[in-house]
């Protein structure tokens, strides 16, 4: 079975570079039970790095180098679309 991938993106003005708009848009797959733990695992040592993994685990293969080359230049899109993909498969806040 093929698996399914889903193009999430990210808009944001990059103030150092002139307030340039940046659009940052890869295909993910959804991440299975075992990858969620993993992350889970890992982001006791290190949330960034395991923020990382999983992204670089989900994306599709056609999309890595460019989001590898993205994630050099702004840090933050790993937690920004880790949670982005976290949202998506169910986990979020409750509003309690």
């Amino acid at each position: 079975m093929e698996e399914k991938y889903s193009e999430f993106s990210h808009t944001f003005t990059d103030k150092w570079a002139d307030d340039e708009e940046i659009t940052c848009a890869y295909q993910f797959r959804k991440p299975n039970k075992s990858e969620v733990n993993r992350l889970t695992k890992e982001a006791q040592k290190s949330s960034g790095a395991a923020n990382h993994n999983l992204l670089i685990t989900l994306v599709h293969p056609d999309d890595k180098v460019r989001m590898l080359a993205d994630l050099e230049n702004y840090p933050g899109l790993a937690v920004t679309f880790a949670n982005g993909l976290l949202k998506a498969s169910g986990f979020g806040d409750l509003g309690n």
